[in-house]
């Protein structure tokens, strides 16, 4: 009987790291900032089928939103917070490490497996990091989805019971409105799969194939194509961004060789974790349970599948790997449970020093990847190249929590400013006037905040003003005139 301790700690571990001072940071500049104005907006206008960015239908995050959604209402109980913002993200990775553990116990009837699989998942550094579980972007929600999607299709091959066909259809229904292609990328190693076990003819043969093809045809193109109705272009705009543009070049210099993956994966995301593979799929091919194996060459396929397809992809991105993470912890999971497996069965020590020996072996393990997550997520803090790009995030922080005054009503940001529109925003809700202004488009006698030495540089060629320190690489400027004859 497995003890309710160990369920505990791996929970507890899950929920320490995955939400663990989570709102200490402010939103970041790319791309969740943007996601929280398109849920501020949402709110604000009622308008929940066409996302929206200064008032504007988006153009740019054409991803649907099923993630703007869920940070909507998060927003209308908790108010337009960072917690709002990245609650969906976090309670996603929770569920993804709870849906192993599930599986694993009534599926294959090895809790211990999926506790494994769990804990390396939540100390998997890829998976618990910014632009992935602790911040509000969509590769968690995504992940969870795709997740549940392989693991559907794992258990109608086994099982060939109608009830996972339909769960298969719904959570790739989901993904899709979460990310679009993204949750597609591991079609053909789902191809792969079936014709590997002799399902896939059988397959084409179920009435509950073409309901479930025919649910998210209606779902996923009816979204889209009413969404274009609304917002003529988007169709465009879609298939510019996610195809086009994305795949086939690279975009906003996110560029990068074949292997950028595989070796991110070797030697920080997935460390150490990774270089237990090996040994996992050595020890596997010895197991005598068909169903691990199986399960082992599957979860293969599909990361390696993924790899390929975005090591191909024109525009290379860290969180592209996201989806990959559940199944790299499955494999994981495989071989040190079956390591502890082999240890108790061949009783290698008596019964009570081989629990010793388990627990002393299993903290030996888990202690540096656990520590390598902690030490980025207990305290997070900006990196030396961030400070000033963030620091105006931070100031309008203390003004909405009362600890500062606005000393000015306008504030000029240099290049892309999401991350200090959101705070301007949440400063006029709250009945402290901010807006945001061009640097071009100011006149004698506005007084602007200003954060980045850029600006400073800009304002001391094309205007007559002086200057004052508020805090740390936050100034307010004085306009008083525009110096035409520079």
């Amino acid at each position: 009987m497995l003890p309710w301790s160990t369920r505990l700690i791996v929970l507890g571990l899950g929920l320490f790291l995955l939400f663990g001072h989570i709102e200490k940071l402010p939103l970041r500049q790319y791309d969740e900032a943007r996601q929280a104005i398109n849920a501020m907006e949402m709110v604000q206008s009622g308008n929940w089928l066409v996302t929206t960015y200064v008032g504007e239908p988006e153009t740019w995050n054409t991803k649907p939103p099923l993630l703007i959604w869920m940070q909507a209402s998060c927003m209308t109980i908790l108010g337009p917070t960072e917690l709002a913002v990245r609650l969906p993200s976090a309670l996603a990775a929770l569920m993804t490490g709870l849906m192993l553990w599930y599986f694993a116990k009534r599926r294959l009837h090895q809790e211990y497996l999926g506790l494994i699989a769990a804990a390396v998942l939540f100390t998997a550094a890829g998976y618990v990091r910014l632009h992935g579980t602790r911040t509000g972007d969509f590769d968690a929600l995504l992940t969870l989805f795709t997740t549940w999607a392989g693991l559907s299709l794992w258990q109608y091959g086994e099982e060939r019971q109608s009830r996972h066909l339909i769960q298969f259809f719904s959570a790739l229904t989901l993904g899709v409105l979460t990310k679009g292609i993204a949750a597609l990328l591991f079609a053909p190693a789902y191809l792969i799969f079936l014709i590997a076990i002799k399902q896939l003819i059988p397959l084409l043969r179920l009435r509950t194939t073409y309901l479930g093809l025919a649910g998210f045809l209606f779902i996923v193109c009816g979204y889209y194509v009413f969404r274009n109705h609304l917002q003529p272009g988007y169709l465009n705009a879609v298939v510019q961004n996610e195809l086009g543009g994305r795949f086939a070049q690279t975009t906003e210099g996110h560029a990068a060789g074949f292997g950028y993956y595989f070796q991110m994966l070797f030697t920080d995301h997935f460390f150490p974790w990774i270089w237990l593979l090996p040994a996992s799929l050595l020890l596997i091919t010895f197991s005598n349970d068909s169903k691990l194996t199986l399960l082992w060459k599957y979860a293969f396929l599909l990361t390696l599948v993924q790899l390929l397809v975005i090591s191909f992809s024109g525009t290379k991105l860290e969180w592209y790997v996201m989806p990959v993470y559940p199944w790299l912890s499955l494999m994981t999971a495989n071989g040190l449970f079956y390591i502890g497996k082999l240890v108790i069965e061949k009783r290698f020590f008596s019964h009570g020093l081989t629990s010793a020996v388990l627990v002393a072996a299993a903290a030996m393990v888990f202690y540096p990847a656990c520590h390598r997550v902690k030490s980025s997520t207990y305290r997070p803090h900006e990196e030396e190249w961030d400070e000033s790009n963030y620091a105006i995030c931070y100031y309008l922080r203390d003004v909405l929590d009362g600890k500062r005054e606005l000393p000015a009503h306008q504030l000029v940001h240099w290049g892309y400013d999401a991350h200090a529109r959101y705070y301007a925003k949440r400063c006029t809700e709250q009945g402290q006037e901010l807006n945001i202004v061009k640097q071009d488009e100011l006149a004698a006698g506005d007084t602007v905040l200003i954060c980045h030495q850029e600006m400073e540089k800009y304002l001391a060629e094309h205007y007559y003003c002086t200057s004052e320190p508020v805090v740390k690489n936050v100034k307010t400027y004085i306009i008083h005139g525009i110096a035409t004859d520079r």
